[in-house]
């Protein structure tokens, strides 16, 4: 039986302080020695990234922690003994079950923000006003990029790292992140919790509701240095940015070609495939790209879209 720590155990106020050797980046000699934290106890943990040979594992999974008070936080994530009913997720305190469950409720009980933006966790709200000033303290060590946030640079590295360590139970595609993983999801529930308050339209994320409001607005906060041209979302930019520099990151495996986006890519991968993903319910006729099949099925509706002006005769 694995014995599980009573009590409320070493409260992770901030994330940068994890005590996870397989989520803390101790490869900067510098930034380790440098590093500042909020109190004495989590300093006396700190230390333990210093002495390679602390290492205390998991019993349960293959996790490894730099204290024994840490891996014993951590194995209440394998019991029901935080866990919440709703969802059946287990943490690893009730503080953490506290804060997990305002993800349900939406509670946002911390203000005091420079724009009165509100957030569910007390750190956060430091974090988000980081925003404000400017502020990035954490620097990537590969390409230099820096990030408000811990969560944010562990995150990114994996861009570099290729790892992907959360997997789709249904259809397997993996994930950097959990929170694509958690929007990946709605995919497959077909859950869309987010409304746009001026037409009613849902998605999958607050973020697409973001982007989808500037289609109301007309706002285009995004615009390109060489020819003036604004665009709604700074995806957007930087697929047009390609047109400038000529930039073409995406290449076909098979035969070389490449690409400044990665759908042209997919679609051309099929020329190799043979795969024809659409299929017409009608006469079970195949395409390879769903611009064909749309234009396909105008044949059995008899919808005729485009009309010539000149002799007032529509055609397919």
């Amino acid at each position: 039986m694995v014995c599980v720590c009573a009590g409320s155990s070493m409260e992770l106020e901030t994330k940068g302080d994890c005590t996870d050797i397989t989520e803390h980046p101790h490869n900067d000699k510098r930034r380790l020695r440098d590093k500042r934290l909020t109190t004495k106890k989590h300093l006396t943990t700190h230390r333990y990234l210093h002495a390679a040979e602390n290492l205390y594992s998991s019993t349960e999974c293959e996790k490894r922690f730099l204290s024994p008070e840490a891996r014993c936080h951590h194995l209440n994530t394998h019991t029901s003994k935080h866990k919440r009913t709703e969802c059946g997720r287990c943490c690893d305190s009730n503080a953490h079950l506290a804060v997990h469950r305002r993800s349900h409720s939406r509670e946002k009980p911390f203000g005091r923000t420079v724009c009165d933006k509100r957030c569910k966790q007390l750190c956060n709200v430091e974090v988000h006003n980081r925003i404000h000033r400017g502020e990035k303290r954490l620097e990537c060590t590969v390409c230099g990029k820096r990030f408000k946030e811990s969560g944010s640079l562990k995150v990114h590295s994996r861009v570099h790292s290729g790892e992907k360590p959360f997997e789709c139970t249904v259809c397997g595609k993996r994930f950097k992140a959990s929170g694509e993983l958690k929007v990946h999801s709605r995919i497959h529930t077909g859950e869309k919790p987010f409304e746009c308050t001026v037409c009613g339209k849902r998605f999958k994320a607050s973020h697409h509701v973001k982007l989808h409001s500037r289609v109301h607005s007309g706002e285009k906060p995004f615009e390109c240095t060489v020819c003036g041209k604004r665009f709604k979302a700074s995806g957007e930019l930087k697929v047009h940015s390609r047109i400038h520099t000529g930039e073409k990151p995406f290449e076909c495996t098979v035969c070389g070609k490449r690409f400044s986006q990665s759908a042209p890519l997919v679609v051309h991968s099929r020329i190799h495939s043979g795969e024809k993903p659409f299929e017409c319910t009608v006469c079970g006729k195949r395409f390879s790209q769903s611009a064909h099949f749309v234009k396909h099925s105008r044949i059995h509706r008899g919808e005729k879209t485009y009309k010539c002006h000149e002799v007032n005769k529509a055609f397919n």
